[in-house]
């Protein structure tokens, strides 16, 4: 996140408009916007609107925030330590080495004016000191939240949101003058969308006015009700609800009044299901933050495929789920609203189903965390880290199924599978939770294949927390295992980690003869990835030793490897290296190729971390070609994206960036060089991006007649051809529709006078494009 990309707000785009809160968004947006109140807690029961009210009012105070609106949900949270490190995330930050969540956001947010909306706090309000302590630190920031409870905290302004406007049912004015009532304008609106013909008459008047009446103006009970309209008339609700509601009402008594009109209304919705609708309902309220279709089938368990499609079909229809958008695997995604889904987790578990559907969603996301594995280095990478993404909260949820279940084996299988996820998503401190709580369970310490996988991932994650001690010590504890167990195959990835460690401790000969025998056993075993990463660990070795003649061979082995499996994560990061060797041996332009494909690669999959340091890379190039300005752009946009992933520059590499920057300064002047350097630095990523692919101006000429007069997107498109990608993957790493693809392709045979990929690839070759 740069402060120029902040500006975007990332909120939820509602299907449907706001009714009948106009007053409520003023007041808002005059208390955060005018007034400055830095904490506003909007309070009140599911169901009156709360989340839409702060979205609505979030989305007009975007220009009073110039450094971003973001919008957090933290109903999938089940613990309170998760929420800063979800706002984190939310925010794009990576964690550093011994830095807490806490110290990351106040480090990110300390000068900017960014609004952080909060959604469903109340099942965590335990976070509250630590959001306080968050606004102290960070004198600009601000807080909307939504809670069913205040959270008590100093300077905090609660804000509760009532329910709509209701008529006088004994007082019926004209059905023109009544549909201005709050209430009922929602009740029309929502049953027109359901039933185009729907209109409010003389007719109907009476009955639309009572049903508004009855379910005390709670949104979401007139939401349900009005998506009845197809199948009930307003008098035939009205009969329903006034049965159901007489009945239903006398739910606990710690509960409020309006809150058991709620549960009624919906007990109301959900009794008018099919029974098997009924049971889909109950059944997806074990996922968490929304579903695939795919995933509902097997968690419905004996279900058809044709009675899921058609119970989701319905349930929609009546409001109870809402479909929310494609997924990363093209397949529509659902969701449903938390108070729902309360309801639906309470059915469940009154028909005795809730250990079965919770089996069969940890079994789910147990076999997907599985599946992705081996596809996060690979051609399908990128689309396989969406799916993780989108998977998040359901995959904290099967982790916690599996840890209460005391089903160690799989669930440290789980967490050492995730953890590449984790870290490619900078989320240390979460994967390394998740694996010392399965790691110290009854039963954890037996000599199992689960354990060494746990250990192996708890061994990367440490390296990467700077604790190469833990890591050392669980990598030789899961190679003692694996000798156990007689499994060579799964030695190579630990002992990768082992020389990792051993390298943390600058211990070069052990970790050499560890990323040794990892390369030779990956080699014997067709583990073309571990292989990969072993060779470009030994680079890393021989760069540190001044060894570059070996440095260089080692990786380009590693790239070669990688580029035959088309491994794009490793092959990316053996373009990295190579290009820094270029650069120090001072071979600028094969240094530029390196870094240009390295960015390309990095920028497809979100690493952003490493997005940085390519940028710093061409920043160093730029100045030694004397274009002054370009370097400051560049290194300065790499420097604010560390920063906003609250990431400071690592000592390895502050000296020659410092040299760098001081060069720039000094040729520059103090005055341009600070010019230049906030450009870059208010590029939003995007941005800094497409300005690094640029050929500066001196090289336009001589990169068009080398071209033949491609365009920059061709020359991408070419690029990525020449490493072996097909269009669908192209494609994808360019966010491009196939079609647009091959479009650009028959451009670029045209212009180069080519009639295949084989001879278009020869000719990146050629001409150094590649």
């Amino acid at each position: 996140m740069t402060v120029a990309a902040a500006r975007s707000p990332t909120l939820p785009q509602p299907l449907t408009p706001l009714i009948g809160r106009e007053r409520d968004v003023a007041a808002l947006v005059t208390t955060l916007g005018l007034d400055r109140s830095r904490l506003v807690t909007l309070t009140g029961p599911g169901g009156t609107g709360k989340t839409r009210l702060a979205i609505q009012a979030a989305g007009e105070l975007v220009g009073s925030f110039p450094d971003g609106v973001w919008f957090v949900s933290l109903a999938p949270l089940p613990d309170p330590d998760l929420v800063l490190p979800t706002i984190a995330q939310a925010l794009g930050l990576r964690e550093s080495p011994g830095q807490s969540p806490l110290a990351a956001l106040a480090y990110v947010l300390l000068d900017r004016r960014v609004l952080l909306v909060l959604d469903n706090l109340e099942q965590v309000v335990d976070v509250a000191d630590l959001l306080s302590e968050l606004l102290g630190r960070c004198p600009q920031l601000s807080l909307l939240v939504t809670s069913r409870i205040p959270l008590h905290l100093y300077g905090e302004r609660v804000i509760a949101v009532p329910p709509l406007a209701v008529p006088d049912v004994e007082s019926l004015s004209s059905p023109e003058r009544l549909q201005q009532v709050d209430a009922v304008r929602l009740f029309v609106e929502r049953a027109q969308a359901a039933q185009s013909t729907f209109r409010l008459t003389a007719g109907n008047a009476r009955a639309i006015a009572e049903i508004c009446v009855r379910l005390d103006g709670l949104p979401l009970a007139i939401e349900l009700a009005a998506a009845r309209a197809p199948l009930l008339s307003p008098a035939a609700l009205v009969e329903r609800l006034s049965d159901s509601l007489t009945l239903l009402v006398g739910g606990p008594r710690d509960v409020p009044a309006r809150q058991q009109t709620l549960r009624a209304t919906i007990a109301w919705s959900y009794d008018l299901l099919q029974p098997s609708e009924q049971f889909l309902f109950r059944a997806l309220g074990v996922f968490h933050g929304g579903w695939t279709i795919e995933a509902a089938e097997f968690v419905a368990g004996e279900m058809s495929t044709g009675d899921v499609l058609e119970g989701h079909a319905r349930l929609a229809e009546h409001g109870l789920i809402v479909p929310g958008g494609e997924s990363t695997i093209v397949e529509m995604r659902y969701t449903m609203l938390e108070t729902l889904r309360e309801f639906a987790l309470e059915r469940l578990a009154s028909h005795a189903e809730s250990d079965a559907a919770n089996r069969r969603h940890a079994d789910w996301f147990w076999e997907l965390s599985v599946s992705a594995y081996p596809q996060l280095d690979g051609p399908q990478g990128v689309r396989w880290l969406s799916v993780l993404d989108d998977e998040h909260d359901n995959l904290r949820a099967a982790l916690a199924w599996l840890r209460q279940q005391g089903d160690v084996e799989r669930g440290m299988q789980m967490v050492g599978l995730l953890d590449k996820f984790w870290l490619i998503r900078g989320l240390y401190q979460e994967g390394r939770s998740q694996t010392d709580s399965f790691l110290a369970l009854p039963g954890a310490a037996e000599p199992t294949a689960g354990r060494a996988i746990a250990l192996t991932g708890l061994a990367s994650i440490a390296s990467s927390q700077g604790e190469a001690d833990v890591a050392l010590r669980a990598s030789e504890d899961a190679l003692a295992i694996w000798h156990e167990l007689g499994d060579r195959e799964k030695m190579p990835r630990t002992l990768i980690m082992q020389g990792v460690a051993y390298s943390h401790q600058w211990r070069f000969a052990p970790a050499m003869a560890a990323f040794e025998q990892a390369a030779e056993l990956a080699r014997e075993f067709g583990d073309a990835a571990c292989q990969a990463r072993a060779l470009s660990n030994l680079a890393m070795i021989g760069a540190a030793e001044q060894r570059y003649d070996d440095a260089r061979r080692l990786t380009d082995e590693s790239i070669a490897v990688s580029r035959q499996s088309s491994l794009y994560f490793v092959l990316a990061l053996g373009l990295y290296q190579r290009g820094a060797l270029e650069l120090k041996a001072g071979y600028t332009s094969p240094a530029e190729q390196s870094f240009r494909e390295a960015l390309l690669l990095d920028h497809a999959s979100g690493t952003r971390y490493r997005i940085a340091s390519e940028l710093d890379g061409l920043g160093e190039i730029a100045l030694a070609r004397g274009e002054l300005a370009r370097a400051a752009r560049l290194m300065g946009s790499g420097v604010a994206i560390l920063r906003a992933m609250g990431i400071p520059i690592q000592p390895v590499g502050r000296d020659p960036h410092d040299r760098a920057v001081a060069e720039l300064r000094t040729r520059l002047g103090d005055a341009s060089f600070e010019a230049a350097w906030a450009e870059g630095g208010a590029m939003s990523l995007e941005q800094a991006v497409a300005y690094a692919l640029e050929a500066p101006a001196e090289q336009e000429a001589e990169s068009s007649r080398a071209s033949m007069g491609l365009t920059p997107r061709e020359l991408e498109v070419l690029r990525l051809v020449a490493t072996g990608l097909t269009d669908a993957e192209v494609a994808e790493h360019l966010f491009l529709s196939r079609r647009t693809v091959s479009s650009h392709l028959t451009s670029i045979y045209s212009k180069l006078g080519v009639s295949s990929r084989a001879t278009a690839t020869r000719f990146a070759m050629e001409h150094g494009l590649t």
